[in-house]
C-alpha cells in the first residue's frame, strides 16, 4: 500500500504528516523539527540556507536556524511562502554572486525536506499533498508543481508510458485549500 504524504507549507513553520498505518501522524524529524512552545505540536521552522553559489550544500529547519544563529548567514532565507504568489523571482537571500530567489527558496527546501524523508523512512515518496492558500491558489499551485515535477524528474517518454499503463512514475501530487487542511 503506498503512503500518502503531506506537508503543510506554512511561512512560519512547516508540518509534515504520512499515513502509512492507515490513521494520519505527524512525522518528527529530528534534526529539523523542533517543539512549538505554545501548542507542543512538532513543527519545522520555514527556512533555508544556502552555503555555496551552487546551492549544493544546503539547511533546511532547524539546522538552518541553528547554522544562523548570529543572523548574518548571507544565504539564509525565511519568509519566501508568501511570494511564490505573484513575486516568486523576488530575491529574498544572496550567497556570493547568487540571488537566491522566493522560488530557489521553496525548491531548495522542499527537495531537502523529501529527501530527508526518503532517507529516514528508507521509502520513495510517490503520493503527496500540498495545502495551498485560498486567496492565490492557481499560481501557488502552479509553482508547488513546477518544483514537485523538479524533485524527481522525468523524462516525457517516460511519463508517457506510466500513463498509458496507468500507472504513476514520479510524484504524485495533489493540493488541498489551507482552510479544509486544517479542518
Amino acid at each position: 500500500m503506498t503512503t500518502h504524504w503531506a506537508i503543510d507549507l506554512g511561512p512560519a513553520n512547516t508540518v509534515v504528516c504520512e499515513d502509512r498505518s492507515g490513521s494520519p501522524y505527524v512525522v518528527h524529524l529530528p534534526d529539523l523539527s523542533r517543539v512549538e512552545p505554545l501548542t507542543q505540536t512538532l513543527a519545522i521552522p520555514t527556512c533555508v540556507c544556502v552555503l555555496d553559489e551552487e546551492a549544493e550544500q544546503v539547511l533546511i529547519g532547524q539546522e538552518a536556524l541553528t547554522y544562523n544563529w548570529d543572523g548574518r548567514a548571507p544565504g539564509f532565507a525565511r519568509g519566501f511562502k508568501p511570494h511564490l504568489d505573484r513575486e516568486a523571482q523576488r530575491g529574498v537571500a544572496r550567497v556570493g554572486h547568487r540571488t537566491v530567489t522566493a522560488q530557489d527558496a521553496a525548491e531548495f527546501f522542499l527537495r531537502a525536506l523529501v529527501h530527508r524523508l526518503e532517507s529516514t523512512f528508507d521509502t520513495r515518496i510517490t503520493d503527496l499533498t500540498i495545502a495551498t492558500p485560498c486567496g492565490f491558489y492557481e499560481t501557488y499551485r502552479a509553482e508547488l508543481l513546477r518544483i514537485v515535477r523538479r524533485l524527481r524528474p522525468t523524462p516525457w517518454w517516460r511519463r508517457l508510458w506510466a500513463r498509458l499503463l496507468r500507472r504513476s512514475d514520479g510524484i504524485r501530487f495533489r493540493t488541498v485549500d489551507e482552510p479544509v487542511a486544517a479542518a
